[in-house]
């Protein structure tokens, strides 16, 4: 730090003092206008009434003929001395001492500086001062209000840290206005910008062991906080000083303070009055008290201390300040300082309210869509961001995928209730770890594994314990109800307390009701139990619980990717962000099948071939595997067809012995299903992990003819076309539009006769497939029309079998299909189901010819004996041979030696990548990955391989 880099500070603090308002920084100065600048500036500060009594002039002139060491070291604050360390203080003031005479004195004295150094640095400063233009009106850029496809208005978004509700002056009390001012900036209307005496005080304090402060003005702290940033040192200290009289200059007193009253930080993750007002007080700006304007302005000093949540105490104190402050300059009257004086704080948070997580599942993934080109948007001062979703929709999928859930509890796991919340007369780390408990009700894989008690269903009624009669609920039970930070994760749920044996409640307000319980193992609720109720009627309220069941809903569109809605889980809140929609790989089961069907049509099989139920068996790696359908039945000779409509796990194996597996492999590669598919033979049946929204866009591209689509959040038009990848529009080719009218067709039989019948009501214009993983740990239905796409997920956080015991067979079908049902319940409403069909894909070369159903179906009422059939032109055969090739007899011998099969191909393989390597699987064509020379489709293989 040199001398001329504090002129040119100087030179910024002379500009305040002396300058018109309207003038701007000059470009340049010469030794004269230097002298004349510090001349004025000390004078200055030396006829400061404030400063008179350290006689500044005597103070100068002393510390110039001293040894340059104005304080000690073991005094100054640890910031100062770091800021100017190696700084020649006795040079500054013998300098200072010689300009702070008279005018005439000041120019006839040595320079003692390089004026050209001067302004290099003085320009370096002003070069980094931004334009504040940009900030001249309207709310801050960093806030965008969000609106759906349909232009409805849905929240609104802000960058990083800054979660705030926009408030224009106008809508600001004058006594709130009044109490910011008293507390912080009581010259803001007659200073330019920064408040000379304040910010000489404040650097004596740094030198002196005081805390570092900035004495900043209210236009300061703006600058700080939109344009400067908060480091301690003089550079930035300077930057700011310009920025501020810039701001003075462009904008005005007004629009500072507008922007001062939404930026400023309140504590608790708060910015801004408005959003603080609500946190702490549970109202709205027009509706606080002067008691309650003045304990917010108390906050801006320090949020962490003077929290009134937090410590009640010190807020008082520093409320009572500000009163007293707001009294002194004439805002309040003698009779308002009392009355404010003698009431008490009473916070209020709105946690008690119900949660409305409606779009934050949906926002959560948008974000990460939004983050990429952030910085670039923010300069190109975009106002507002349209998202891909249908609000409307989104409402439907959220209450869909809850009463799901619910469903699933209330009817196959009989309605067990697990337990309450957390305790208020039990000690804090009791609470504690009842909280930690809770959280992981609804939340993470962390919490989950500290629930092993629980992790059993309840068969018995399990008998409360026993309540020593001396026990009484204490008369603040509202405050202590408070203090247990649960939070209501459903709309329409309050968070209550058990205020007597026979089920009385209370709520953080006081207000107390009657609990009626409905679960079937009756559990006895304890004095101080906090629990989660919803309103039954005027009298009443009943008792309800997350349930331990999970899910997703993903719906999209098949054309262009677009997500309409999305929900990532039962409910979100600030402790379950976990979106399974995009982020738990899970196994899909049934729902990779149409690959191996697709490989098979594109080489030429049709869908009215027979092949074998028999049991069949696979080689790998001297290990045995050999896949049984669902119901461990063998129906003889089946269709193509039927293997996929009723999901036969056989049918499917032998469909790929027949192709080969990397075949299949890479079709699933060309669709991207995945990236890396495992070369194992038990991936037909859906071993290896993925997503929910992988697999909605997977079977979107069926739907779609083929053509690459990636999911978007936001509209991609305009600001967003850089996110669209240079992937999407084109077509995959590892199968023609021939194969998927074909693999369509197939899938509307699955709704119209096989897993999905219970859907068949809708008519031919859906198209769909179930899904089933190993034991039942994970069950999906994806399902679609020629516009949309629906995909369901159901399953638990840590996977464990579907399957209780009232409910012995948890399939996709009688899982996940139900919530698809609830959604599309309501989304064919919108749809003129009378002239709504798939049409003819562009290219498809296919015949459509009546052929009898060749398995009867006794649970369809109209028993139908005939189908239209779509076959690949010329491909028809009316007499198809029974594929039922056996395996060769030497696999025989090691069948009764082989592993178990979960030990062969793991249920659920954390890390697809690791298990791979640990095997070390050959890239290999083995005697079952590739149709025999003698078969039929070889020629087609072979050619589509390129030998």
């Amino acid at each position: 730090m040199t001398i001329e880099f504090i002129i040119a500070g100087l030179l910024i603090f002379s500009h305040f003092l002396h300058s018109d308002k309207n003038q701007p920084f000059p470009k340049s100065f010469d030794e004269k206008q230097v002298k004349i600048h510090v001349n004025q500036s000390c004078n200055h500060l030396i006829e400061n009434e404030k400063l008179k009594v350290l006689k500044p002039r005597q103070l100068l002139t002393n510390l110039a003929q001293g040894d340059g060491e104005i304080f000690s070291k073991k005094d100054t604050n640890p910031t100062m001395i770091k800021i100017f360390k190696d700084f020649n203080f006795k040079s500054f003031f013998k300098f200072m001492a010689a300009h702070c005479e008279s005018k005439e004195q000041a120019l006839k004295a040595p320079s003692l500086f390089d004026i050209n150094k001067v302004n290099l640095e003085y320009q370096k400063i002003l070069s980094e001062v931004k334009d504040t233009n940009i900030f001249k009106s309207g709310p801050l850029p960093g806030i965008k209000p969000v609106y759906d496809r349909n232009g409805i208005h849905i929240t609104d978004i802000y960058n990083d840290n800054e979660r705030r509700d926009w408030v224009n002056l106008d809508g600001v009390p004058k006594f709130l206005i009044h109490a910011i001012l008293s507390a912080e900036d009581q010259k803001f209307y007659t200073h330019k910008g920064v408040d000379d005496t304040a910010l000489l005080r404040a650097f004596v304090k740094g030198f002196t062991g005081g805390r570092l402060e900035g004495g900043s003005t209210i236009t300061q702290q703006v600058a700080k906080n939109l344009f400067v940033g908060a480091n301690q040192n003089l550079r930035r200290k300077f930057v700011e000083m310009a920025t501020a009289f810039e701001m003075e200059r462009n904008w005005g007193k007004d629009r500072i303070l507008e922007l001062y009253v939404n930026i400023i930080y309140m504590g608790r993750s708060v910015w801004g009055m408005k959003l603080a007002a609500k946190t702490y007080f549970d109202k709205e700006l027009k509706d606080l008290t002067i008691s309650e304007a003045a304990t917010l302005a108390g906050l801006i000093k320090w949020p962490g201390t003077n929290n009134p949540i937090a410590s009640p105490k010190v807020a008082l104190n520093r409320r009572d300040i500000v009163l007293e402050a707001m009294f002194k300059s004439g805002y309040i009257s003698k009779t308002q300082l009392d009355q404010a004086l003698n009431s008490k704080i009473v916070t209020k948070t709105n946690s008690n309210n119900s949660f409305d997580g409606t779009y934050s599942f949906y926002l959560s993934a948008a974000k990460d869509e939004l983050d990429s080109p952030m910085q670039k948007l923010q300069a190109q001062m975009y106002k507002s961001v349209k998202l891909s979703m249908d609000s409307d929709l989104q409402r439907v999928v959220v209450r869909s995928l809850q009463e799901g859930l619910e469903d699933y509890e209330t009817k196959w796991k009989k309605n067990i209730y697990r337990g309450p919340l957390a305790n208020i007369l039990e000690s804090k780390d009791e609470k504690s770890e009842i909280k930690e408990e809770d959280n992981s009700k609804t939340m993470t894989l962390s919490f989950i594994k500290n629930r092993k008690a629980k992790e059993k269903d309840a068969k018995e009624p399990v008998p409360p314990a026993p309540v020593a009669k001396s026990v009484n609920i204490p008369k603040n039970w509202p405050e202590m109800l408070k203090e247990v930070k649960v939070y209501p994760p459903v709309e329409g749920w309050l968070k209550a307390v058990v205020l007597s044996n026979e089920n009385s409640i209370g709520f953080e307000d006081g207000a107390q009701s009657i609990l009626k319980i409905n679960f079937q193992n009756k559990p006895k609720l304890k004095l101080g139990d906090v629990v989660y109720v919803k309103k039954l009627n005027e009298k009443e309220f009943s008792l309800v619980q997350t349930p331990d069941v999970q899910g997703a809903v993903v719906v999209m569109d098949v054309h262009t990717g677009e997500v309409l809605a999305l929900s990532g889980g039962y409910a979100w809140s600030a402790e379950n962000k976990f979106n399974r929609a995009i982020q738990a790989l899970r196994q899909p089961g049934s729902l990779v099948k149409p690959f191996t069907y697709m490989t098979a049509l594109q080489l030429g099989i049709q869908p009215n071939e027979l092949f074998s139920e028999a049991k069949v068996y696979f080689h790998d790696k001297k290990k045995v595997w050999s896949p049984s359908n669902f119901d461990y039945t063998n129906r003889g000779n089946v269709t193509f067809r039927y293997g996929l409509e009723h999901s036969r796990n056989t049918v499917t194996a032998r469909v790929m012995q027949r192709v080969g597996l990397r075949s299949v492999l890479d079709v699933m590669r060309d669709f991207e299903l995945y990236k890396n598919p495992i070369e194992q033979n038990s991936i037909i049946l859906g071993t290896q992990e993925t997503t929910l929204m992988n697999l909605t866009k997977v079977y979107s591209q069926i739907a779609n003819g083929g053509k690459r689509i990636y999911p978007t959040f936001t509209d991609q038009s305009g600001a967003f076309a850089e996110l669209s990848n240079s992937k999407a529009n084109s077509q995959v080719d590892s199968v023609d539009t021939t194969t998927l009218m074909q693999i369509r067709a197939l899938m509307q039989g699955v709704v119209q006769r096989g897993t999905s019948v219970a859907l068949r009501k809708y008519g031919n214009f859906l198209a769909g497939k179930t899904g089933t993983s190993n034991d039942s740990k994970d069950t999906w239905f994806i399902g679609y029309t020629p516009d949309i796409v629906i995909g369901v997920y159901v399953g638990y956080d840590r996977p464990k079998t579907l399957n209780t015991p009232h409910f012995r067979q948890a399939t996709g079908a009688n899982v996940a299909l139900p919530i698809f049902q609830k959604v599309f319940s309501k989304v064919v409403k919108n749809i003129d189901t009378k002239n709504y069909t798939f049409k003819k894909l562009s290219g498809a070369d296919v015949e459509e010819i009546e052929i009898p159903v060749m398995q009867k179906h006794a649970f369809l009422q109209d028993k139908e004996t005939h189908i239209i059939e779509i076959f690949r032109r010329g491909y028809y055969n009316p007499n198809p041979k029974i594929y039922s090739k056996e395996i060769v007899s030497d696999i025989q011998d090691e069948i009764e030696n082989s592993q178990d099969e979960d030990e062969q191909y793991p249920d659920n393989p954390q890390r697809v990548d690791t298990y791979r390597e640990q095997n070390q699987r050959p890239r290999r064509r083995s005697e079952d990955s590739a149709p025999s020379q003698d078969d039929p489709i070889w020629d087609i293989y072979n050619k589509n391989r390129g030998n």
